[in-house]
């Protein structure tokens, strides 16, 4: 990613990142090269690759009237105004597909499914190269239920760091030449495309992470290209939180008063931006339960009364 960032310019490149973990990217939150918000809820996480396989439909009717076979010739074409690349990034498909359910009832035959997830796997590894649209999925734990016959067979491209098993490196190359499980570690990897080859993986350290992020620490986040509904939508195993409700317990629970920032990153977990939540607060204020107030250049959210937080 940091190599994506250094060589090409947020016009010509864009990432979604995906971690249902929600650890693996805080540093990423406000660079310009984000398609969207970081996406940290596993149904989230299906309408947003759902939402690309609709972009790469529209790409590839662009494409289509432009007479381009694939974006390298249509920005060659249009260079005032290319179409940038994008790539999703998903950090960590096992936690995603347990969290899914296999199957739904009729009555709930709008939810996510891990089924749903494939599908839109799928069809982006299938049809979106042309269009620009990239796709990397990661996991800890390489196992037929996490990487399914039809996602094997649709990302050729592997790349295997050491494995604890014979067994999980077969998972990934599908043969036993050049077992990962005998690699050193610590970026010692083997990378396969029609043949394994051997490579060593760069280490970037938190000193060079934090001079990245801080430059765009006040950067503004992006929106939901695949709308802010999703994010309310039932979950697989749990009705997903009111996130008015969210707040305003979160309030009670740190003595009534915490900063926009506090709230956007401990009580709703990265789940809004920052305009997103503002506009939370702002609904909170006009039915009478909050009171904002400046403090320095931070917002203060305040319960109007904490002995009450219904």
């Amino acid at each position: 990613l940091y190599s994506l960032f250094w060589r090409y310019s947020p016009t010509l490149v864009k990432v979604l990142l995906i971690s249902i973990k929600r650890s693996e990217f805080p540093d990423f939150q406000n660079i310009p090269w984000l398609y969207g918000p970081v996406v940290s809820e596993a149904t989230e996480a299906v309408y947003a690759l759902e939402h690309l396989c609709q972009l790469m439909d529209h790409r590839d009717r662009v494409l289509a009237a432009a007479r381009c076979k694939d974006i390298d010739v249509y920005n060659q074409k249009h260079p005032a105004k290319p179409m940038p690349r994008l790539l999703a990034v998903f950090d960590e498909l096992a936690d995603c597909m347990c969290v899914l359910p296999a199957k739904v009832s009729k009555e709930e035959s709008e939810l996510p499914t891990s089924k749903r997830l494939e599908t839109a796997m799928v069809r982006i590894a299938q049809k979106a190269r042309s269009t620009g649209i990239h796709l990397i999925v990661a996991t800890q734990r390489p196992e037929a239920s996490v990487l399914t016959p039809l996602i094997r067979s649709n990302l050729p491209g592997r790349i295997a760091l050491r494995t604890k098993t014979d067994a999980d490196s077969r998972m990934i190359f599908g043969n036993d030449n050049g077992s990962a499980v005998n690699l050193l570690g610590k970026g010692d990897c083997f990378l396969a495309t029609t043949e394994a080859e051997r490579l060593q993986a760069l280490h970037v350290n938190q000193t060079l992470i934090d001079r990245f992020s801080d430059k765009y620490v006040d950067s503004v986040e992006p929106t939901r290209p695949w709308g802010l509904a999703a994010v309310h939508q039932k979950g697989a195993s749990e009705k997903a939180d009111d996130p008015l409700s969210t707040i305003v317990n979160y309030l009670a629970g740190q003595g009534g008063q915490a900063t926009q920032r506090e709230l956007q990153r401990n009580a709703l977990a990265q789940r809004f931006n920052a305009e997103e939540v503002g506009e939370l607060v702002q609904q909170l204020e006009n039915q009478g339960k909050v009171e904002l107030s400046k403090e320095g250049k931070s917002t203060l959210i305040s319960l109007s009364n904490p002995d009450n937080d219904n």
